[in-house]
């Protein structure tokens, strides 16, 4: 059953304040005039008490004054007030009460608060009816009977009040229920749609659901693992951190490993939130995700036996095409045999091959690294050696765009880098190229200029590789080190790529301990920053 119940506005209130304070001094005459001395003094203390509470409310703010707890506080001072002041007047009336108990009864059950007006209104003609009947004349009604009817009403109202509460919050109850039962009803749903496992625990690890992928990693249906803990269902695992030690820690989010190494080895790794360090714990604290590792490494491992094995498929017939066309262009009798028409295309075979070769060979590299096994050799290397190493790579690759390269004096004075010598060489060999490569100008320039201001502090030297190129375009200049990210331009580079080489290239700067950035404008080209570490034996002394 729903009631409502509105008082309206401050002044509302205080102004059936005011009615019952007059009521109280209307007791206090009445009394007076019974020479009933004896309760005066008490029912001066009662109109005192009031009149300061109304003076409380009446500087009270409206906000504050209308919060539920606030008005039903008034309202049982004030019924209390009134009850000791007829008390005081009347004494205990077996008819007057039972009178009251019927309006709190009929005022609690209205649905609004005319109705509990109209309740009370039909309790005051009740009681009057059976005081005339008592009586038998009207003279002989008493003036005090009718100073209790203004009484029935805010009994009337004050009961309502309480009923219309109870009634809110079993409405609330009721609707928070139905929230419940369609939220979980909802996570349910959306736990057997996710393709992790996921379990939702309490505070102690008692398991409150489970989706179905976690049924699978641990054996277990949902239904059987409700209320129980969850070391007891992972059972045969064990856990990177102890269950109590997870129990206990204040950080809001762990991740850790549960391992199992029995005839059926697996590797799980858990993500477990926790609710943040002063939060109040509800009946939900604890929710694991689960990702099952070993089905990750497979697919690791599934890629980079593919892309080895694709690598090396050809770089067996490419190595061989390179061959058999270079013989061809190396032997004049050959060639002497055969029409120009045939003497291009054995030079197109020979450049394609070439270029086959370099993509077979970065993802045999990118295979490697993805799975960490790329075996790195440092050692000592003047950085000019370095760059001439990477210049005859240029000049040796079939049908490579003429281009000037210009080397700052400057790089001549730079100690030498602890660096592996391959993988570098590559990165700073494809960065050129790609310069080179993306450049319409009619006059292709690299320069190649290092910048020692912080070498003797941080021991590391940056290497800085410009152009005079059309620069990278926007749209891509925050993916280029993603993969695959490619871009072409049809009239400068048809075959543009296979769009790894500089997401290769950050993974070797890496992986020697340095970094790469860049810096492009459009029509002012672009130029990569080099960071690597100089060699620690020459480094402290320069």
């Amino acid at each position: 059953m729903k009631t409502n119940f509105s008082i309206g506005s401050k002044i509302t209130v205080l102004i059936i304040r005011f009615i019952m304070w007059a009521l109280l001094i209307v007791f206090m005459l009445y009394g007076s005039l019974n020479a009933s001395s004896a309760f005066l003094k008490p029912i001066i203390v009662l109109i005192g008490i009031h009149l300061i509470s109304q003076l409380i409310v009446f500087f009270m703010r409206e906000r504050f004054l209308f919060k539920p707890y606030v008005q039903m506080l008034v309202f049982v001072f004030d019924v209390i007030v009134l009850s000791a002041a007829i008390y005081l007047t009347q004494g205990f009336n077996q008819d007057l009460y039972l009178i009251y108990f019927l309006t709190i009864f009929m005022a609690s059950i209205a649905r609004s608060t005319v109705q509990a007006l109209m309740a009370s209104f039909i309790s005051a003609l009740f009681y009057i009816g059976v005081t005339y009947f008592i009586t038998g004349t009207p003279e002989k009604i008493e003036p005090i009977v009718l100073l209790r009817v203004p009484f029935l009403f805010l009994t009337a109202l004050s009961s309502h009040y309480f009923a219309a509460k109870l009634g809110r919050k079993h409405d609330e109850l009721e609707t928070l229920e139905q929230t419940g039962r369609l939220f979980e009803s909802r996570i349910i749903k959306l736990l057997d749609t996710m393709s992790s496992g996921t379990i939702i625990a309490d505070n102690d690890f008692n398991v409150i659901r489970m989706n179905a992928e976690a049924e699978i990693y641990f054996k277990i249906k949902d239904e059987n693992a409700i209320g129980r803990n969850i070391a007891e269902i992972t059972h045969g695992f064990t856990p990177e951190i102890p269950w109590k030690e997870l129990k206990s820690k204040r950080m809001p989010m762990i991740r850790f490993d549960l391992r199992r190494d029995d005839k059926e080895p697996s590797h799980l790794s858990v993500l477990l939130s926790k609710p943040p360090e002063g939060v109040k714990k509800g009946p939900v604290s604890q929710i694991m995700i689960i990702e099952n590792m070993s089905r990750h490494k497979e697919n690791t491992d599934f890629k980079k036996d593919f892309l080895q094995t694709i690598s090396r498929s050809f770089s067996k017939p490419i190595a061989s095409i390179i061959k058999y066309t270079e013989y061809i262009g190396n032997d004049s009798s050959i060639l002497a045999k055969i029409d120009e028409n045939s003497k291009s295309l054995i030079h197109s075979i020979h450049e394609k091959a070439f270029q086959l070769s370099n993509i077979s060979a970065k993802l045999e590299k990118l295979s490697l690294i993805e799975a960490g096994t790329l075996n790195l050799k440092r050692e000592d290397i003047a950085l000019t050696q370095l760059i001439n190493d990477c210049s005859h790579s240029l000049k040796s690759m079939p049908g490579f765009p003429a281009f000037k390269l210009n080397i700052d004096d400057s790089l001549a004075n730079i100690p030498p880098l602890s660096i592996d010598r391959d993988s570098i060489t590559e990165v700073i060999v494809n960065i050129i190229e790609n310069a080179v490569k993306f450049n319409d100008k009619p006059e292709k320039e690299v320069w190649v200029r290092s910048n020692n201001m912080n070498m003797v502090s941080s021991n590391q030297i940056e290497i800085e590789i410009s152009d005079n190129g059309k620069g990278i375009p926007v749209n891509l200049q925050n993916k280029i080190f993603n993969k695959p990210i490619t871009y072409t331009r049809n009239e400068v580079a048809p075959n543009a790529g296979t769009g790894i080489g500089l997401f290769i290239c950050k993974k070797l700067i890496e992986l020697n301990s340095g970094k790469i950035r860049f810096e492009s404008a459009p029509n002012k080209g672009t130029k990569f920053i080099l960071t690597l570490p100089l060699s620690l034996a020459i480094g402290k002394n320069v």
